[in-house]
């Protein structure tokens, strides 16, 4: 269970680098910066390996 949320934080955070403004696709996009989507991009990515790294 903890690789499956661990790849959900993943693929937040990668959306979240790369696509800092995504608001769902039929929403307008949000008004982000990129640095603020970094910054969430981070905590996801680092949440995701503290959870992926978790014993069971």
């Amino acid at each position: 269970m903890n690789k499956a949320i661990s790849g959900g934080f993943a693929v937040l955070g990668l959306m979240s680098w790369y696509d800092p403004g995504f608001n769902g696709f039929w929403l307008d996009p949000s008004d982000v910066s990129d640095g603020d989507g970094r910054i969430v991009a981070a905590v996801f990515l680092v949440g995701a390996a503290i959870v992926f790294f978790q014993r069971d």
